[in-house]
Order: C-alpha cells, then sequence, then structure tokens
C-alpha cells in the first residue's frame, strides 16, 4: 500500500509510491522537510489551543460570560502589582478611571479607548491608589477638562470634589449607573463602587464590583485601621451582591492568597482547579482579574469563614473571631 502526502488545503491527499517514498519523493529531502515543518506548525497550533482552553476553561466554568449587568471594563495594570481600570460609557464616549495612580498610563488607555474621563472614583487614600489623583486632575485642566473626584468621607482622598457614603449613587454617562458600599477597616473611609448597566432589566443581574484593598481575589485586606468585626460585616456586604458580579480588585496578590488558601482549606476541589488556573494566567502575563462573588465564595478563606472547614479551622463558630484568626494566620504563614 502506498503512503500519501499530510492532509493540505489544497486539497485531498496524493498517493506516493514506495520508490518514491523511499528516494524523498517530490523533492527528496526538500520535501521531507517541508512535512517535517508542516507536522511542527500543525503540533505548534494545537498545543496552543490546549493552552487557551485551559488558561480560560476555569473562567468559563465559573460564570460563563459576562454578566447581563456588568458594564464595560478596562483593566490598568499600574506599579508592580497595582490595577487601575477604566468603567466605560460607550453611548457617550466617557469613562469613570479607578484609582489611577499613573496617570500617564491611565491617560493613553482612555486615549486608546475613544473616551473622555469625567470621573475618578478613590477606593482609599493609601499612596498607590490615590497617589496620582492631582497629577491626573493637572493634566486634564491643561486639556480644558474638568474632572468629578469620588472618595469616602473621612478618608482625605486627595483633591476630592465629592465625598461619599454608604448607598449613594450617580451615574457615569448615561449607561452606568455607580453604588457605593461603605467598607471601613483598611482604612477608615475605604469604599467600594458596585457598577451595574442603567437598561439591566433586573438588578439581581450582576454588575461589576471595585474592591480596592478590601476583597482580594483568594484573599483579604491588612486590618490597618478597623477591627475584624469590620471586615467581616464588609464581607457578608459584598458576598450578597449577584453571584456572577464581577470582582475587580487593587493587587495581582492571586498566587500567594491561594497558596495560603490551599493550606488553610487544603481539601477544596475548586480552589484547586483555581490555582491551576491562576497560575496558568500568571504563566502567560495574564491577570487574574476580574473574579466572581461565586468564586470568591467557593475559594477565598474571609469569604468563606462561616464554613464548616474554615470554622473548624479556626477553631471558632463565631465569624468575625474565625476573620481575625485567618487574617493573622495568613500574615504568621507568610512569615514562614
Amino acid at each position: 500500500m502506498g503512503f500519501t502526502r499530510p492532509l493540505s488545503i489544497a486539497g485531498p491527499p496524493l498517493p506516493l509510491s514506495r520508490e518514491d517514498d523511499e528516494q524523498g519523493g517530490f523533492g527528496g529531502r526538500s520535501r521531507r522537510f517541508k512535512i517535517r515543518a508542516w507536522r511542527c506548525k500543525m503540533l505548534v497550533a494545537i498545543l496552543s489551543l490546549i493552552f487557551l482552553y485551559t488558561a480560560f476553561s476555569w473562567r468559563a466554568k465559573a460564570w460563563g460570560s459576562l454578566p447581563l449587568g456588568s458594564p464595560s471594563v478596562v483593566t490598568v495594570p499600574l506599579l508592580n502589582d497595582n490595577y487601575g481600570y477604566l468603567i466605560v460609557c460607550p453611548k457617550e464616549k466617557v469613562c469613570a478611571v479607578v484609582d489611577p495612580v499613573e496617570p500617564k498610563k491611565i491617560l493613553a488607555a482612555a486615549k486608546k479607548e475613544g473616551v473622555d474621563i469625567t470621573h475618578i472614583l478613590t477606593t482609599h487614600s493609601h499612596w498607590d491608589h490615590a497617589g496620582g489623583n492631582k497629577d491626573l486632575i493637572k493634566s486634564l485642566k491643561d486639556q480644558g477638562k474638568s474632572v468629578i473626584v469620588v472618595g469616602g468621607a473621612k478618608d482625605g482622598i486627595p483633591g476630592v470634589t465629592k465625598e461619599v457614603k454608604e448607598g449613594d449613587e450617580f451615574k457615569i454617562g448615561t449607561s452606568v449607573e455607580v453604588k457605593v458600599l461603605d467598607t471601613p477597616c483598611h482604612t477608615q473611609g475605604h469604599v467600594c463602587f458596585y457598577c451595574t448597566k442603567a437598561d439591566a432589566k433586573e438588578k439581581s443581574e450582576g454588575g461589576a464590583v471595585f474592591t480596592g484593598d478590601t476583597m482580594f481575589v483568594g484573599g483579604c485586606g491588612n486590618f490597618n485601621s478597623g477591627s475584624p468585626e469590620q471586615m467581616y460585616s464588609n464581607f457578608m456586604k459584598l458576598g450578597k451582591l449577584p453571584k456572577d458580579t464581577l470582582v475587580y480588585c487593587g493587587h495581582e496578590y492571586t498566587l500567594k492568597n491561594l497558596a495560603y488558601a490551599s493550606y488553610a482549606d487544603p481539601e477544596n476541589v475548586e480552589l484547586k482547579e483555581r490555582v491551576k488556573w491562576a497560575e496558568e494566567r500568571r504563566k502567560a502575563g495574564l491577570p487574574t482579574v476580574p473574579s466572581t462573588i461565586k468564586d470568591e465564595w467557593e475559594t477565598n478563606p474571609f469569604l468563606r469563614v462561616d464554613t464548616e472547614t474554615i470554622r473548624k479551622y479556626a477553631k471558632t463558630t463565631d465569624g468575625a473571631k474565625a476573620m481575625k484568626f485567618v487574617r493573622a494566620d495568613k500574615d504568621a504563614w507568610g512569615r514562614r
């Protein structure tokens, strides 16, 4: 029986005689080299598809597609491990920016998206989140543009023009609604911003929440200016958002957070899958945001403080005490 050429787009395989094959048919060595090169390209293509499936399979499993109520969000890596964000109103070609510590990168991202910055949303006063406010305000002013600077009351946000508190609402353009959630503890006036499309049919449709240094992917911010009771209350508040709500946090701490989570909750199957997914994302140079509220309920030990597993680990049935234990335990674990 004769041999065949590899499949090609040009047409069906053509028969080769035994003599042609033994002599390196269709051009001898050159033809064999081309066939081997073709096979290598096919192998690379197959491996690329396997990688893409692995890298994105967790996200598809977690929430399938973007929540119907979620606005358009652009993630902008800043400093060493910070994230800033553009929340875009496509109808008006405007956006709000979240924690723009590096104004030049934020301005470049806005220019690329073809949108004007109308709001600066600042989750808290630490320099690596609020430190770029004044320079961004100046840059916009030099262009003849004004901007509304939003921040939590009592937090001393640089350049703030609109101090907000729990339940306050406002819009970005005409298509994005923003609701303020008070989350004091990391700083006294820390806030989170819960954003939904203005035309969302149901309020139960998940949007996007910008959590600053309160909730991280798989982790929790330090209790710099508050108590375990406050942070527990913050997490329960965030946990009540629709399960498909996208979680955009302030830092890329995911791998270390999940390493500790695996230490505290070693039998968690969802967590094991989550670790593999995060490792693939970071290996490819991709961010691990956004997460979802559902993801965090399944894998974040700080949100899972009322589960039997974490209660047993913390040796308490009190959620706030478990929160205190897990925070201290993670700090001690990190020093090992």
